[in-house]
């Protein structure tokens, strides 16, 4: 009786135990679950063939999907943009039973589609007692705010190591015992180490006693007082030749327990030798403003000279003006006022075209229509427009041209004013009785150009100015000759547009002067040699050659009409387009001078009407646009109306020979063209 009544206290005691151990393990499985539901990195258990078995709530969310949208999935099924990558590594634990641990994943999920993230994931095999791997454990943790600021951190600090290596200033960072922690570049340069042959050492290994005694100082003044210090730091260069001056400022930075010194040191040699160039530069600055007055002065003068070069033939015209007017001038008289008034009005006009190329040139605004130009018609044309001032001072003009200066290109109105302010200011300075010579012959790629007088010569310590602006050998209120002395400095500025140079030589005051203009010859048009005359002033005869002019101011008409026909042509005139067609009716002309601005259809209707008659009636006659219209596009346009030859009025009389003589033997002649 009494062992049964202690078996059943027996069984009582263990079934209380066994009950309790249940309780226990509940409450223990309980908190496992609630720990693996809860905890902050991601949790799941997965079988042999990858299917999620368990799933924690923020590995599911990591992946974007609910805790049962998972179970029984695969991880291709769930994460399929990181399958490819996590797949083979589940399946290398699986098959070595070896976990992998803290393996840096990278990809996207869908919880943020089309962003990166990284984690940090470790997978273990999960095996039963007897050993059997069937299935296998994983923890991820997302790391990716933390691999940003990782690589944020390391991009500023490649920003600051780039900063401090292409810094101008030298930096430095040392410890309490005054070993270097860091040089940048610039302060290894000071004496010619590299970087790491500085880290560890001192300023007493590195620089001489005194400097580095004055060094170490500094940098225990530093620390002590714990804020920052401006001062001058003296060192020797590389090879210990010379003292340099630093500007450093100097600080303390708290490292932990440890203090640092840091500091950053700018060469200020420059400012250094900037003071004792001081003195030097207020010098230059000196003869500087000596240089500025003069070139004021040079002002004033110019703007005397202007003043008297625009009033004296304005005093002439407006004289004779008012004298005519009231009937003051005996009849013999007028027409000698009349040349007064002219030449006068010429003299302003060319005044007022001097100023506006100068003004043009300075702005950058004076461009040139460059096209082939016959050195020949430039060159005669030129000596033509300086002919009567030559002859009536009583100075000889000789002109020359060989005939292989043939072509350059250029502008051709732009070069014929260079060659007219040679010539001019030749005849200015060249004395009754005297001579001068134009002559034009090709040295080898260059056409040479030039223009020798026997008048006064120029004077040594002038000839290096003779081109500047505003410059005169004699620019007093007694002087001989007249002008604004810009002529020269337009001449030049022009040539040198041209790709092309011009100099001037004299043998001195009395001896004459030489002034040699030099352009590349050109290489697209032949040789123009037996259409053009040895000398000036012999011209082209026109004899037997029918020319149609056309043209509606009656002066100009009849100016042309006895050009031409001195040179022997026979001339048919006509006002309009509708005369001109109906001369062509009449008879069929050799070649066509024509106006563009007539009345009614202008000069570009005349010739489409022209070039639509048959060939046997002067469909295809030559023709020649003589027009005021002389820019550039109106060039272009005469060209495509079909005018072989544009010539800008005002022309002279050989110039507009020669091109009609050229032009009737089938070779172009030179455009010219003012702006």
């Amino acid at each position: 009786m009494l062992a049964e009544e202690d078996q059943a206290g027996e069984r009582e005691r263990l079934e209380g135990q066994l009950l309790a151990s249940q309780a226990l393990a509940e409450r223990s499985l309980a908190e496992l679950e609630a720990i693996y539901r809860l905890a902050p990195i991601g949790l799941c258990v997965n079988d042999t063939e990858l299917r999620y078995v368990r799933i924690n709530e923020r590995l599911a969310a990591i992946n974007g999907q609910s805790v049962a949208a998972h179970l029984g999935r695969t991880v291709r099924e769930m994460v399929p943009a990181l399958a490819d990558t996590i797949e083979p590594l589940l399946k290398r634990v699986l098959e070595t039973g070896e976990p992998l641990v803290e393996f840096e994943l990278r990809g996207t999920v869908a919880s943020r589609p089309g962003v990166e993230r990284c984690w940090l994931t470790s997978y273990h095999p999960l095996r039963m007692p007897d050993g059997r791997i069937v299935g296998l454990n994983a923890a991820v943790l997302e790391i990716t705010d933390r691999k940003r600021a990782q690589e944020e951190l390391a991009r500023s600090e490649q920003r600051f190591a780039a900063f401090m290596d292409n810094s101008p200033a030298a930096a430095y960072l040392k410890d309490e015992e005054g070993r270097y922690l860091y040089v940048n570049p610039a302060a290894a340069q000071v004496n010619g180490r590299p970087p790491a042959e500085w880290v560890g050492k001192t300023d007493a290994d590195i620089f001489d006693a005194e400097e580095a005694r004055a060094l170490r100082e500094h940098d225990l003044a530093v620390l002590a007082s714990g804020g920052p210090m401006r001062l001058v730091e003296v060192v020797r260069t590389k090879g210990g030749r010379e003292l340099l001056p630093y500007l450093s400022v100097k600080f303390r930075l708290e490292a932990g327990p440890q203090r640092l010194v840091g500091g950053i040191s700018l060469d200020i040699t420059e400012q250094k030798r900037a003071e004792r160039e001081r003195e030097a530069l207020l010098e230059a600055e000196r003869a500087a403003r000596a240089e500025a007055e003069h070139a004021n002065r040079i002002k004033d003068d110019f703007l005397a000279t202007l003043s008297h070069e625009l009033r004296t033939p304005l005093t002439a015209i407006l004289g004779w003006s008012h004298m005519l007017q009231a009937g003051k001038v005996k009849p013999e008289a007028i027409p000698r006022a009349l040349q007064v008034i002219a030449r006068n009005a010429q003299a302003q006009s060319a005044l007022v075209a001097e100023l506006l190329d100068l003004s043009r040139i300075v702005s950058g605004k004076l461009t040139l229509a460059v096209q082939p130009v016959d050195v020949g018609v430039m060159v005669f044309g030129a000596a033509e427009s300086a002919g009567q001032g030559a002859e009536q001072k009583g100075v000889q003009l000789e002109v020359t041209v060989e005939p292989s200066a043939d072509c350059i290109q250029g502008d051709p109105a732009r070069l014929g004013q260079v060659l007219s302010n040679l010539l001019t200011n030749a005849t200015k300075f060249t004395p009754s009785g005297g001579k001068v010579t134009l002559s034009a012959r090709r040295d080898g790629a260059v056409i040479e150009i030039a223009v020798v007088d026997t008048g006064e010569g120029i004077a040594p310590e002038f000839l290096p100015y003779v081109f500047d602006r505003f410059r005169q050998a004699d620019a007093s209120a007694s002087r001989q000759h007249g002008g604004l002395g810009i002529g020269l400095a337009v001449s030049k500025q022009l040539v040198e547009m041209h790709g092309g140079e011009i100099r001037a030589s004299s043998a001195g005051l009395g001896r004459g002067a030489t002034f040699t203009v030099r352009l590349p010859a050109s290489r697209t048009h032949a040789p123009l040699a037996e259409s053009l005359p040895a000398s000036w002033p012999t011209g082209p005869r026109l004899t037997g050659v029918r020319v149609l002019l056309v043209e509606d101011e009656a002066d100009a008409r009849e100016l042309v009409l006895g050009w031409l026909s001195a040179c022997g042509a026979g001339v048919s005139v006509a006002a309009t387009a509708a005369e001109a067609m109906e001369c062509f009716a009449r008879e069929v002309p050799d070649v066509l001078v024509s106006d563009i601005g007539l009345p009614g259809e202008d000069g570009y209707a005349l010739l489409d009407r022209v070039r639509a008659l048959p060939v046997e009636r002067g469909g295809r006659v030559p023709a020649l646009a003589l027009t005021a219209f002389a820019r550039p596009e109106d060039r272009a346009r005469a060209e495509q109306a079909g005018y072989q030859v544009h010539l800008a009025k005002p022309v002279g009389e050989e110039a507009l020979c020669l091109s009609v003589a050229n032009l009737l033997q089938g070779c172009k002649a030179p455009r010219q063209s003012r702006r």
